[in-house]
C-alpha cells in the first residue's frame, strides 16, 4: 500500500471545517461524514480490504445547479445509466463527425479536473485527460509516487488539498475499496472513482457497455461471459451490475475460490465450467490476471491457461459473430491466446476509443449544473439516443489458499446483492442455468426472482 495510507491516515480523526451554504452530505455506513467528528468503524485489512462496510456506490445529486459523484454502479439509477450511455453514444459520434477534435462550444471550458491515482494505469487515467481536453477542460496530474503521500500524508488532507487547489472534480484510483465513496464524503466537488480495490470500476462498465452497443446495437437479450478471477475484480462486479440490470443475460465464470458465492443481481449466472459461459454468447469478456493483488494466492498460470485461458477452440463455442473484450493491459497467452487477439471478432482497441466517449459523458453529467426538476437537460455532442434497442487467476487449491482475504472479498458482492433487491423490479427475469458441466465440477449458482442467492449444488 502506498506510503500514507493508513487506517489512522484514511479516515477522519478530527472534526472537518464546515462548509458555507447548505451543502447536501452523504453518509455512508461505518465512514464519518464531513462534520460529524467521527472516525472510520472498521480498520484497512489485506486484499479486498475496505475502509467501511458497505464499499458500494454513491451518487451524490445535488439541488439545482449542484454536480454529482459517481462513485459506483449500483446506487444509479436506470434512468442514470441510460442516461450516461446515450450522453456517451453522443460523444462517440461527435468525435467520429469532428475527426476527434475538441467540442465546440467547449461545455466544461474554465473547469479543472485532477487525476489522484494511487495504483498505476495507463488507459483510465490518459482517457480521463483526453476525455477533459475535449471537453475543454483543463486536466491535471498529482503523481502520488512524487506527492507529500510519501511524506507521510493521508487520503484525507490530499483530497482536501486537490480542493484548496481549486480542482473542479477528483479522479480518483485507490488500493483501498470503498475509498472514493469515502472521497465523496470529505469533499464538496465531484469524485469520480477510477477503481477502488475490489470494489467497483463504474466507467470501465460504461465504456464496456457503450462498446457492446456500437457492435451489437442493444444489451437486452445478450448473453455475456465475464471469465477469470471474478471474486477479486472490480471490473466484472460494476459490469455485472450494469449489463444484468440493463436486460442481458451475464455469466461469471472462473476457477473454484475465484468466482463469487452467490451472484450479485438477477440475470446473473455463475459457474466454473468455461464451455457453458462462452455457448452462444453474444459477448466474450476475460479479466487480467491481478498478479499485483494476489501476491502469494496465485495458482498456477499454466493450469489457468489451459482450464479458463480463451484461445480459437474456446472461442468457437460463442456465437459466429460474438465480440471479444479485456478490459486491459492484457497477459498474451494467458487470459488470450494471442491468436484470438488478431481476430476480427477481438474490439479490445475499441474499448480504448469507447473509453474516451464515455468519460467525456461522465465529466460532462458530473460537472455540468443538475437542471431544475421539470427542466430538459442538453448534453453536448448533438443528438443520439439509445436506438436498438483491471483483471485475474486461478486454479484448484485457490479457496484453500486465500483463506480470510476470500471472505473479506465476498462483502462487495453481498452489499450488490442486498441492494439488487431494491431494484429487482427493475432487474428484470431469472438466469436459468443450462446442463451441468462434466462430472466433478459445481453446477452454476443462480439468482432467483427475489433477487436472493439460489442454492448452489455440491459435486457430483
Amino acid at each position: 500500500m502506498p506510503a500514507g495510507t493508513t487506517p489512522q491516515s484514511i479516515g477522519p480523526a478530527a472534526r472537518l471545517p464546515q462548509r458555507p451554504g447548505p451543502a447536501p452530505v452523504v453518509k455512508t455506513a461505518g465512514v464519518a461524514a464531513p462534520g460529524d467528528g467521527g472516525t472510520l468503524e472498521r480498520p484497512l485489512h489485506g486484499p479486498g480490504r475496505s475502509i467501511h462496510p458497505d464499499p458500494s456506490a454513491l451518487v451524490r445529486s445535488g439541488s439545482a445547479g449542484r454536480s454529482r459523484s459517481l462513485t459506483g454502479i449500483a446506487a444509479l439509477s436506470i434512468a442514470d445509466l441510460e442516461d450516461l450511455l446515450s450522453r456517451a453514444r453522443r460523444m462517440l459520434a461527435a468525435l467520429e463527425r469532428g475527426g476527434g477534435r475538441p467540442l465546440t462550444p467547449a461545455p466544461l471550458a474554465g473547469r479543472r479536473i485532477v487525476t489522484l491515482f494511487y495504483e498505476n494505469s495507463t488507459r483510465t487515467a490518459q482517457s480521463f485527460h483526453v476525455a477533459a481536453h475535449l471537453l475543454g477542460a483543463a486536466p491535471f496530474d498529482l503523481p502520488v509516487a512524487r506527492s507529500s503521500v510519501q511524506k507521510g500524508e493521508g487520503l484525507r488532507d490530499t483530497l482536501r488539498t486537490c480542493e484548496a487547489l481549486g480542482f473542479d472534480a477528483v479522479i480518483l484510483r485507490h488500493p483501498v475499496t470503498g475509498a472514493a465513496a469515502y472521497a465523496a464524503t470529505v469533499l464538496g466537488v465531484p469524485v469520480i472513482n477510477a477503481g477502488d480495490g475490489t470494489g467497483e470500476h463504474p466507467t470501465q462498465a460504461l465504456l464496456d457497455a457503450l462498446a457492446i452497443l456500437r457492435h451489437k446495437g442493444r444489451l437486452a437479450g445478450l448473453k455475456v461471459a465475464i471469465v477469470g478471477d471474478v471474486r477479486h475484480s472490480r471490473v466484472a462486479r460494476s459490469n455485472a451490475l450494469l449489463l444484468a440490470r440493463l436486460g442481458a443475460e451475464v455469466w461469471l465464470c472462473g476457477p473454484p475460490g475465484l468466482v463469487p458465492a452467490a451472484p450479485p443481481c438477477p440475470g446473473v449466472t455463475v459457474t466454473t465450467c468455461l464451455d457453458e459461459a462462452l455457448d452462444a454468447a453474444d459477448v466474450v469478456m476475460a479479466l487480467r490476471i491481478q498478479r499485483e493483488r494476489l501476491a502469494g494466492v496465485l495458482p498456477d498460470l499454466g493450469e489457468y491457461r489451459r482450464g479458463w485461458g480463451i484461445g480459437p477452440r474456446q472461442l468457437e463455442r460463442a456465437r459466429p459473430d460474438a465480440i471479444l473484450m479485456h478490459p486491459g493491459p492484457v497477459n498474451r497467452g494467458i487470459e488470450l491466446d494471442p491468436a484470438v487477439m488478431d481476430d476480427p471478432r477481438c474490439v479490445v482497441e475499441d474499448q480504448v476509443r469507447c473509453g474516451v466517449a464515455a468519460r467525456m459523458a461522465v465529466l460532462e453529467w458530473a460537472l455540468r449544473p443538475v437542471c431544475p426538476e421539470g427542466a430538459k437537460d442538453e448534453p453536448a455532442g448533438g443528438e443520439d439516443g439509445l436506438a436498438g434497442d483491471e483483471d485475474e487467476p486461478s486454479g484448484s487449491g485457490a479457496a484453500e489458499r486465500l483463506g480470510a482475504d476470500e471472505r473479506a472479498a465476498e462483502a462487495p458482492w453481498a452489499a450488490a446483492g442486498q441492494r439488487a433487491e431494491s431494484h429487482r423490479a427493475e432487474a428484470g427475469g431469472v438466469a436459468v442455468a443450462p446442463p451441468e458441466c462434466a462430472a466433478g465440477t459445481r453446477r452454476p449458482v443462480v439468482a432467483n426472482g427475489r433477487g436472493r442467492a439460489g442454492a448452489e449444488v455440491g459435486r457430483r
